[in-house]
């Protein structure tokens, strides 16, 4: 199958979230599923969350059209934070949700969630590691949901 992710990120910082540039959570899906031999399309997050996030609400909206060859999607946030500082060591602890979507059939094939911890010398660093590590948890669980796509009959797939 060929599939589409979705993770946006924040950290949080003295409870101001910071927009994650490049989301660790969401590479390490994509890293994992290609590693996997999965096809995976990137259309820019714009979209492609603009979609779900109608989606999520209950509207029928339009499929993106870059993602027409899409047959499976990964929708999800992660966030990492602060939690610890030892010395000259910080802690981030971090959560990923995501929710596996047949596009055929908009049924939720897997819904998970991992929370992870990392230690380094930097907040950031420390932060995007464990997002990476909580990214790495799930895109293994949706690895082998897809599995269940691989050998359905091809159909027509909705606009």
């Amino acid at each position: 199958p060929v599939v589409a992710v979705v993770i946006p990120e924040e950290h949080i910082r003295r409870r101001e979230p910071v927009a994650v540039s490049d989301p660790a959570c969401e590479t390490e899906m994509k890293k994992v599923l290609l590693a996997c031999g999965y096809e995976v399309v990137d259309t820019g997050q714009n979209a492609l969350a603009d979609w779900a996030r109608a989606m999520l609400k209950g509207k029928k909206e339009v499929w993106p059209a870059p993602l027409a060859s899409a047959d499976a999607i990964v929708v999800g946030e992660a966030f990492s934070e602060f939690a610890l500082r030892t010395g000259d060591l910080v802690t981030c602890a971090a959560r990923a949700e995501i929710n596996l979507i047949d596009r055929r059939t908009g049924k939720i094939l897997l819904s998970d969630r991992e929370t992870t911890r990392a230690v380094d010398l930097a907040e950031n660093i420390a932060a995007k590691t464990a997002l990476q590590k909580a990214g790495h948890t799930v895109a293994l669980s949706v690895a082998e949901a897809l599995l269940s796509l691989q050998d359905r009959p091809k159909k027509e797939k909705p606009q």
